[in-house]
């Protein structure tokens, strides 16, 4: 998944630092969006959130990859194995976001000038 998003924004972008840094702040999000959302729709009772701010955060978490679900730290220290069935949808999950952005990146490539 990393690498598709370093795909894209190098087709995005013409600086090299600038697509490190969106790659780096995609990290970033895709680590945490998960633990947002949770805590957005978690009945706090002295917090309350505006409607544009939950409305960010559902698109966030549908533009940006989960990445938190790839991390088997927890289990691996308690000696666990993950289950088959996770490991699969996790690799289509993987599978099927690396495609879309990949074919995200040849259709602005398409349209790139090259000089």
């Amino acid at each position: 998944i990393l690498n598709g998003l370093v795909v894209l924004w190098c087709t995005l972008t013409t600086s090299s630092f600038l697509a490190i840094l969106l790659t780096i702040f995609s990290y970033l999000i895709g680590q945490t969006v998960d633990d947002v959302v949770r805590f957005i729709r978690a009945d706090h009772a002295r917090v309350t959130f505006s409607a544009a701010v939950k409305h960010t955060v559902d698109i966030a978490q549908y533009v940006f990859p989960n990445l938190a679900a790839f991390d088997f730290k927890l289990q691996a220290a308690h000696g666990l194995y993950p289950a088959v069935g996770e490991i699969s949808i996790l690799f289509f999950y993987a599978a099927v976001y690396t495609l879309a952005l990949l074919l995200i990146s040849i259709m602005i490539f398409k349209r790139r000038d090259i000089v």
